[in-house]
């Protein structure tokens, strides 16, 4: 190294006699370099030069530049790009020259309305710009870009493709676009060929050929809907309650579907999303949005375009997708959750791009809006810009060109175009918030409302090209911190909640059209929505219910249509035109026996659906299992793999019937078997063995049995019969049990005096013991999903035990209704039980006055039901069928019934003489095998077991075979 530092000319050195100039060496000294990487086997078969073309290289730097002018704020129309070495930026201060006049020196001329930046000159990918760029929050020069349909009706910060609009894999061999002149003249041929133009022919001035397609969708829209112009009636327009809806939990959002007009979705403040069908006022199904954070509301639940999605935005900050069939509209999986905002997340709107890709937008409290990919769940776009919460998002597609707005609380409306990092144009409501936007049907009208101080009005229409407000509607006068949100219908009238009132305007008519109250009073303001085809309105109230209205006309025809459910409850319609305080032209009121204002009222009372009744045991198949001791069977259950029946009769002894095969063969081979015949497992039984309330749990692998009647836990072997333990002596004496999930050696019992035990039983150590309950504990369910065990005791009290780390420390407790208090003397016989479904979504507490279904982990109530009609007897037992479809249910007066899973309905009633005379059910036991899902047993007061399922085969559900 010292020889070449002071050599003068370092080609003296031999072994750089032969290098010539620097870019031979430098060639030289490349090849060594590549003949080193390729022979090192460390990079063998893994390193692989690129082949790049030079066309691809152009289009990368293409790309480059177009993104960079993209986000000049006052980009030129002849961009000066002389290197590549730093960032191109338009200066700040120029005058905008006339590109058809004065072109710059180094660009070369192009058809009007482009440029061609010089870089690329002789090629035929030119980067194209529009002459017609926006000036930042300004007006525009120039002629408004057009469609191939030269439509001229989008606001001036749509009338441009923003920078240059050429697609990546489109510009190696891209088409100069048609002048105005030559759309025109293709637009005016269509028209000529088009019979929907007829009359309207070349010699139109162009303007008004250009304006007459928005004008016949117009009054095509205003025929669909059933109402003419000039021949309006109120009667037209939903005023009257077809349907109230009642909810256990205060609903906060409702969205119809897009193509069925009957199918309601509706959000709530415990998390969960349900539909409804209107048409028959059944809930269809119920899902909990957030299953990993607890305490969550749904602020804002939409179907996507198809009906194929469902997003919920979530006050946790997150969001989540729920897949839905198109077809049977049935939920697929599970919902997809996503961390989108800091702070709860406000609204939440899909829209597709302008390459049909479907993304959600969502913005929060956090001043942000964001876009996002259905498919992947990645974040697309961030804009950032708001000063206040951001309330409500607004996506819409013009001209071929997808933007985007949001409204803010200070009042600002923003307008922002995808992948722009700055919003294109603000509105602003002085002194206002700003809570909703929409547009019309047609795309053509844009409308806002909010919050005032309530002496002027929030409603206004916007005049998109001006930015400012084209129209103010007066008697809107929130002045809440309710969300009010408008909608509209027809592409002519306005609808929203207000003064607890609901009130209709027209277009373009600043006064009030009318309003309607009602009996039961809606909030201060409200969300409202309208079905597709304008022809149901639901409203959201603030007592838990959601009202349907429909016309007047079309009301009797809806409500003789629909089959009530027994579980909801059909509101007379009654509701109370009120006209408005200013002048309302064209106003028909609606006349009633002389009453003005008041429509006609429906009186026609709710119908009754009667579930079907077996009343003998030859109607369904059947197979008595008979013990000739006649003591009473206390619990019963089947095998895991299905394939035995074991019962714990009073007198502390089990039988254990047995069968080959599947849980058909129950009803020709199964049979008492003892493994002796002087085997016999026989519980301990404590002092008072006339009270002992007795339990019973099976392994996961069927080989042993956990017991006990009053006495000390037993643990047997179920295969020989043996006893392996036996522990705990009373008191308190074991009330209930249950294996862990995961764990063979891991009980859970609870105990008469209200205490739960985690208990060992290969190292006989007692791991927790807690207390929490006040009263004996009956009925104890593990779940791996949650990672919590839940208790339930005599006092319908529940408490969730978390067992991550065995830590068994309490996450939630509540206590249920209790409903109608059983006698004394069978408190003893009957036990509040608890059952997960397969999913875990859910948790199913049975008493015996009623029968709860929970929603977890939050335990808010998703269904109910109490003794009515002819089931008016205390539950007895109950359980879950293994697919969680149904629930079967046994009653002391000797009746049993099965319940829907979802919707606790009741299906099916089976009359006291199939068990037989003066008997009753005293344990109930589904079949574990899902293929038998319709199977149950039914331990009787005399201590036999009837087993039970459809005549048509145990795969149907019992409604079906009624």
């Amino acid at each position: 190294m010292t020889g070449l530092l002071v050599l003068d000319n370092f080609r003296e050195n031999d072994k750089l006699a032969h290098y010539g100039d620097a870019r031979t060496a430098r060639a030289l000294m490349f090849l060594e370099l590549k003949k080193l990487i390729e022979s090192n086997p460390v990079f063998q078969d893994k390193l692989e030069f690129p082949k790049m073309h030079p066309s691809r290289l152009r289009t990368v730097v293409n790309q480059a530049l177009n993104w960079q002018h993209k986000l000049c704020k006052r980009p030129k129309p002849v961009p000066e790009i002389n290197t590549l070495f730093v960032d191109h930026s338009c200066d700040t201060d120029f005058s905008r020259p006339n590109p058809a006049t004065a072109l710059a020196p180094h660009a070369t001329a192009a058809p009007s309305g482009q440029i061609t930046l010089p870089m690329l000159q002789g090629q035929q990918n030119h980067v194209v710009y529009s002459q017609n760029l926006p000036m930042s929050h300004g007006s525009f020069q120039g002629q408004p870009l057009t469609t191939s349909l030269g439509l001229q009706s989008a606001p001036q910060y749509l009338n441009l493709h923003q920078g240059p609009v050429l697609m990546p894999m489109q510009m190696s061999h891209m088409a100069q676009p048609p002048s105005l002149q030559a759309m025109q003249q293709q637009e005016q041929q269509k028209r000529a060929r088009d019979p929907a133009f007829a009359g309207s022919g070349p010699a139109n001035p162009p303007n008004q050929v250009l304006q007459r397609p928005a004008k016949v969708r117009k009054q095509k829209d205003a025929q669909m809907f059933g109402m003419a112009k000039k021949a309006y009636s109120a009667e037209d327009l939903p005023t009257s309650v077809v349907l109230t809806l009642r909810f256990i939990s205060q609903p906060t959002t409702i969205c119809f579907h897009p193509k069925n007009a009957n199918y309601l979705l509706a959000g709530d403040v415990a998390g969960c999303v349900s539909m409804f069908d209107t048409s028959t006022t059944l809930r269809v199904w119920s899902q909990n949005m957030s299953t990993m954070v607890e305490n969550v509301r749904v602020n804002k639940a939409v179907w996507s375009p198809d009906g194929g999605l469902i997003g919920a935005a979530l006050s946790s900050g997150r969001v989540a997708l729920q897949a839905v069939h198109t077809n049977s509209v049935a939920v697929l999986g599970k919902p997809v959750e996503v961390s989108a905002h800091d702070g709860p997340v406000n609204d939440l709107k899909f829209t597709t791009l302008s390459n049909d890709k479907l993304v959600v937008v969502t913005c929060g409290d956090d001043k942000l809006v964001k876009v996002w990919d259905v498919r992947s769940g990645d974040m697309m776009y961030n804009f950032e810009g708001h000063d206040d919460r951001v309330f409500c998002v607004c996506p819409q597609i013009k001209n071929s060109i997808s933007f985007l707005l949001s409204a803010s609380k200070d009042g600002t409306i923003k307008v922002w175009l995808y992948g722009s990092t700055s919003s294109q144009v603000d509105f602003k409501v002085a002194g206002s918030y700003c809570t909703c936007i929409t547009y019309s049907g047609d795309g053509s009208r844009l409308f806002s409302c909010g919050r005032g101080d309530g002496s002027s009005t929030t409603l206004f229409e916007w005049d998109e090209q001006q930015g400012a407000i084209k129209e103010r509607y007066t008697n809107f006068l929130n002045s809440t911190n309710d969300r009010a949100v408008i909608d509209t219908v027809a592409n002519r009238f306005i609808v929203t909640v207000d003064e607890h009132k609901l009130k209709f305007w027209e277009f373009d008519v600043p006064h009030m059209l009318f309003s309607v109250t009602f009996e039961e009073e809606l909030p201060p303001s409200s969300q409202v929505c309208f079905n597709y085809n304008g022809s149901l309105l639901a409203v959201l109230g603030q007592n838990k219910f959601v009202k349907v209205l429909s016309s007047s006309k079309d009301a009797a025809h809806f409500v003789g249509s629909r089959k009530d459910d027994m579980n909801e409850v059909t509101e007379p319609a009654m509701s109370v035109r009120e006209k408005s305080a200013d002048p309302v032209q064209d106003v028909l009121p609606v006349r009633n026996e002389g009453v003005v204002g008041r429509p006609t009222p429906l009186k026609e009372p709710p119908l009754e659906v009667r579930p079907p009744q077996i009343t003998e045991r030859a109607s369904c198949t059947s197979r008595l299992l008979v013990d000739g001791e006649g003591h009473s069977i206390q619990y019963l259950v089947y095998s895991n793999i299905g394939t035995g029946l074991l019962a714990l009769a009073g007198n502390a002894t089990h039988r254990f019937w047995k069968w080959d095969g599947d849980g058909t063969s129950v009803f020709q081979g199964a049979a008492l078997w003892q493994p002796t015949p002087s085997a016999v497992m026989q519980n301990d039984r404590g002092p008072s063995a006339s009270d002992a309330f007795a339990c019973m749990a099976i392994s996961r692998n069927d080989s042993y049995v956990l017991s006990a009647s009053g006495g000390k836990v037993s643990l047997f072997n179920l295969l020989t019969f043996k006893i392996m333990a036996a522990f705990m002596p009373p008191p308190p004496a074991a009330s209930c049990m249950a294996f862990h999930l995961e764990d063979n050696n891991i009980i859970a019992i609870g105990r008469d005096d209200g205490s739960l035990l985690i208990y060992n039983v290969r190292l006989d150590d007692v791991k927790v013991q807690v207390k929490e309950h006040d009263s004996m504990i009956t009925g104890l369910a593990y779940s791996t999903r949650h990672k919590c065990l839940v208790s339930v005791s005599s006092d319908a009290k529940v408490c969730v035990w978390d067992t991550v780390d065995d830590s068994y420390s309490k996450k939630e407790e509540i206590e249920l209704h209790s409903g109608l208090a059983a006698p004394a003397a069978e408190a003893t016989s009957t036990r509040v039980s608890c059952m997960f479904t397969t999913s875990h979504d859910h948790l199913v507490i049975a008493q015996p006055s009623r029968i709860d279904i929970l929603s977890m982990p939050s335990l808010q109530s998703f269904a109910s039901w109490t003794p009515r009609g002819s089931l008016l007897s205390p539950i007895s037992s109950a359980c879950l069928s293994c697919d969680s479809k149904q629930i079967f249910c046994g009653f002391r007066d000797g009746s049993m019934a099965i319940f829907d899973g979802t919707t606790l309905s009741v299906t099916c009633i089976f009359h006291p003489k199939v068990l037989g005379e003066g008997l009753y059910c005293t344990a109930i036991a589904s079949h574990s095998n899902t293929s038998q899902s319709s199977q149950f047993a039914a331990g009787l007061s005399n201590g036999h077991v009837l087993v039970l399922e459809p005549r048509m085969g145990s795969r149907h559900l019992w409604s079906e075979a009624c």
